[in-house]
């Protein structure tokens, strides 16, 4: 078979695109693929809606953190618990930092409100002793829509008791479906003995936005 000699074709086109500057989306009517620039955000139309995708950072996103101290019980004046009786981990958000504005926590129901279909990381931060040695404290999330939710949990060993302070944190990653959307999350204790808790922390992320 003869050897054929293909001529290599190279070809550069550069193409121009115009991306005009608008001060908000809403009420733009315009053609699948039109770029726009809104308030330093890059956006494309698809199907009719409007997609960011640069500049690519955590509003543009909408994901962050935030962290939720409770400003009610301290070392002075601890929140004290009974054997074998479950309670609401108390925190009244009196120190809220939301830079992102994702308010993922209401102070007023005790309750993580949550975006349905996203991931979060959470971590539980406080200080806490029990009247007595060896005992432990059942921690565990509570959905009232979804009683899955429960079995994400942990058990905190106090391995000194009698009035000594422990310092403990624990962190969980979870999603959020209908159950946790609607009713929220929130966390339960059982203590095995008697004590008192105080300095609650809540660190809270969200990984990522459906």
């Amino acid at each position: 078979m003869p050897n054929i000699n293909r001529p290599r074709i190279s070809k550069n086109t550069n193409y121009a695109t115009q991306i005009d500057k608008v001060d908000d989306l809403r009420g733009l009517v315009v053609e699948d693929g039109t770029i726009v620039e809104c308030l330093q955000v890059y956006y494309v139309s698809i199907n009719g809606d409007w997609f960011p995708f640069a500049p690519l950072n955590n509003e543009t996103l909408e994901i962050g953190w935030a962290r939720y101290d409770d400003t009610m019980f301290n070392a002075g004046i601890p929140f004290i618990f009974t054997d074998n009786n479950p309670f609401n981990l108390p925190n009244n958000a009196g120190l809220t930092i939301d830079d992102y504005n994702l308010s993922m926590y209401s102070a007023t129901d005790q309750m993580f409100t949550l975006e349905l279909g996203c991931t979060y990381a959470l971590t539980i931060a406080f200080k806490a002793y029990l009247n007595t040695n060896n005992g432990h404290i059942e921690l565990s999330f509570n959905a009232p829509d979804d009683y899955d939710y429960s079995n994400i949990a942990d058990v905190i060993i106090f391995p000194k008791g009698n009035g000594i302070e422990h310092i403990f944190s624990r962190s969980f990653n979870f999603y959020c479906n209908e159950g946790a959307q609607s009713g929220g999350i929130n966390l339960i204790m059982n203590a095995s003995h008697a004590g008192a808790i105080y300095d609650i922390k809540y660190f809270i992320e969200k990984l990522s936005h459906a």
